[in-house]
């Protein structure tokens, strides 16, 4: 049995974790590598309550909006994280943490 070629197939959670303070003001690339070499978990969306750069449909605030935080999927890897983000991981553990 398996996963489609030959590597094991393992359960996994969705969860999402606020992006560690010492992540703010770097980019999703640094903490999608951090997480992934450190952890093993995946990161693969981002709730921001701002814009990080520029994106469509934000306001001068930058709010989405409706001045509401919004979900980011599949972020591009130079996208700026913020203080008040959060972050959707794959995980095999619904406690992980990637704070270190």
């Amino acid at each position: 049995g398996g996963a489609p070629g030959g590597h094991a197939a393992h359960p996994s959670c969705l969860t999402w974790l606020p992006v560690p303070h010492t992540f703010t003001g770097k980019t999703f690339g640094e903490l999608y590598e951090h997480a992934l070499i450190a952890h093993g978990v995946v990161c693969v969306a981002l709730v921001t309550h701002g814009a990080s750069g520029s994106s469509a449909g934000t306001s001068s605030s930058g709010l989405g909006p409706h001045n509401l935080p919004y979900v980011v999927t599949n972020p591009p890897i130079g996208r700026l994280l913020g203080h008040l983000d959060w972050v959707y991981v794959l995980t095999v553990s619904a406690a992980e943490e990637i704070a270190n």
